[in-house]
């Protein structure tokens, strides 16, 4: 197609009837009339309208002035005054850009769609090239026209104020998503007015929505499959399900595998932070399977549950583990005292870390291990009292294992505790250290 006509300029008035409006007028409303009407009445059309020659019916195309033809018609004029210009399709876009950008009046969304119908009437020619004709930068043509791929809907955010261009430019990024996908990352980013960095956004929408693409493509298989799911871990706890990792029934890998066959099988579904997909497993008869679990053997727990013992099989428990306790601390005490570990002000300001960081409970027990007379019974006085019995020449050595012990027995005493996954485990930690660095040996005394 040819961008080059002859300008043949004719002044001539023609009657309203043989002037039609551009099918392609970039001008997608044409604002308040009433004044322009107003003047078109006292004083009629005084700057012509640009039109096109003549079609085999007579009537000639408006390429400018469309306001004015509007008006006048409003106004009852029968006849307009006309420039007719022979143009091609290039041009005729060219001038529809000039005039309106003369009066700066298109509106962000008209001058894409604009700029945009270039790439169809002369798809050869450079941003450059374009500009150059219509008297804008090749910035201003390029900005637009990395917009073109937007639909009508989403520019329409523009417009509305909803979406800056930065943002919109940010939103056309996920264009091989498609149309749908274009428009509901638009109104992502339209619901967050505040947001300063829209590329960020929208590759973290991207991200999210292909884990939530994932989870579904999962979930659609386990619901072919027929497997029980519900919706959220709470769900399922509502339900009185149990998971099957140590937490809940303790299964371990081979038993895990083998329970995906079992009828009162589940599962919940959830994209992680990191948008990976996770399945986990619950059970809905844990009564079930409690004899496969790994739970530890009733020798190797402080209590079992409540109303499983009578209470003087409790009490003589009790009594056990207290003379165990005391064989322990004595063993633990001795070895300590004949120990490598080094003495001083680093092994002072270990033991008052520990006293500041373990559990209430824990605090109580190690004063009841180290024999400190004491009515206290509130946080911040207990632990002034092992602070107090360092200051007045405490072993720090020994309050380093009253402590670990305590909390050792404080958190083996929950019910129904599983191998693993106590806080127990990390107090066992301090005494780990010491058997290495103080050759502290448990051995005889264990700490059930």
């Amino acid at each position: 197609m040819t961008n080059t006509a002859p300008i043949t300029d004719e002044l001539r008035t023609v009657t309203a009837d043989q002037l039609t409006p551009h099918p392609d007028n970039i001008r997608s409303g044409l604002g308040d009339l009433a004044d322009l009407t107003r003047s078109i009445k006292n004083q009629g059309v005084i700057v012509p309208l640009l039109v096109l020659p003549a079609a085999d019916d007579g009537t000639h195309t408006i390429v400018a002035g469309h306001r004015r033809y509007h008006a006048g018609r409003a106004a009852d004029l029968d006849t307009f005054p006309v420039i007719i210009r022979d143009l091609t399709p290039v041009q005729v876009l060219d001038t529809m850009l000039t005039e309106n950008a003369q009066r700066a009046d298109l509106t962000l969304a008209e001058s894409i769609q604009a700029v945009a119908r270039y790439q169809v009437l002369a798809p050869g020619d450079s941003p450059t090239k374009i500009a150059r004709r219509i008297g804008r930068t090749p910035t201003w043509v390029k900005s637009r026209l990395a917009l073109a791929v937007l639909p009508r809907d989403v520019l329409a955010l523009l417009d509305a104020g909803d979406l800056t261009i930065a943002s919109a430019t940010a939103v056309a990024a996920v264009i091989d998503l498609g149309d749908d996908a274009l428009r509901e990352c638009a109104a992502h980013l339209a619901s967050r007015h505040w947001n300063d960095d829209p590329a960020r956004t929208v590759t973290q929408w991207r991200e999210q929505r292909e884990g939530e693409a994932k989870r579904a493509e999962v979930i659609a298989k386990l619901d072919a499959l027929g497997v029980t799911r519900f919706d959220t871990d709470r769900a399922a706890r509502d339900a009185k399900a149990q998971p099957l990792d140590s937490y809940g029934l303790g299964l371990d890998t081979d038993q895990t595998r083998t329970h995906r066959h079992e009828p009162c099988h589940a599962v919940t579904v959830a994209r992680r932070f990191d948008n990976k997909v996770t399945v986990t497993g619950w059970c809905t008869e844990p009564k079930r399977h409690r004899s496969t679990t790994t739970r530890p053997a009733p020798s190797e727990i402080a209590i079992e549950k409540p109303g499983t013992q009578s209470k003087q099989a409790q009490s003589d428990t009790d009594k056990a583990h207290k003379l165990a306790r005391k064989m322990r601390h004595d063993a633990a005490v001795a070895a300590l005292g004949k120990g490598r570990l080094p003495k001083g002000p680093l092994l002072d300001l270990a033991a008052r870390v520990l006293t500041d960081s373990v559990g209430q409970p824990a605090v109580t027990k190690a004063i009841e291990f180290l024999a400190i007379e004491t009515d206290n019974d509130t946080t911040g006085q207990q632990r002034s009292e092992l602070t107090g019995w360092l200051d007045a020449g405490g072993d720090p050595t020994r309050l380093l294992v009253a402590l670990a012990g305590a909390e050792l027995e404080t958190y083996g005493r929950q019910i129904d505790p599983l191998p693993g996954h106590t806080q127990a485990d990390a107090s066992a930690r301090w005494l780990d250290l010491l058997a290495t660095h103080g050759n502290y040996t448990p051995e005889g005394h264990d700490l059930a």
